[in-house]
């Protein structure tokens, strides 16, 4: 009986591979008629992986949401300099959304494998909050 755990870079994984072939062919190799070898293969135990098209899903909706509604009437909320007047603010055109905020990407994962969803913050001057 033999456990093998994979983790690590693609390097660890592929040698992981290789001897669990080598095991297969040498067990394979040493049967008589009548005789039998069963294997049991168990996957990312405890561990849940995102399909790309589940990560792009989040993102979407990462992307999309509002952070901060516009200001409306007595209601705080984002707002824009004031035309002809820099001490004087009006409601923003738009809401911020969570884009204006940070990029999202969704990337193969080069350590781990599968995909990943990285966010990473955008450098703002310009929203403000009133």
């Amino acid at each position: 009986v033999s456990t093998v755990t994979v983790t690590g870079d693609q390097d660890a994984r592929d040698k992981i591979a290789d001897d669990f072939n080598n095991t297969v062919e040498g067990k394979l190799d040493s049967l008589g008629d009548g005789k039998y070898v069963d294997f049991e293969i168990s996957y990312n135990k405890g561990i849940e992986e995102y399909t790309k098209t589940e990560l792009e899903n989040y993102k979407k909706l990462l992307d999309n949401k509002v952070v901060i509604p516009k200001a409306s009437g007595v209601n705080a909320g984002a707002v824009k300099e004031k035309s002809g007047s820099a001490d004087e603010a009006e409601a923003a055109d738009n809401d911020i959304k969570g884009s204006d905020l940070y990029n999202t990407t969704v990337e193969a994962d080069t350590t781990n494998g599968g995909y990943k969803l990285s966010i990473t913050a955008k450098t703002i001057s310009d929203v403000k909050y009133g």
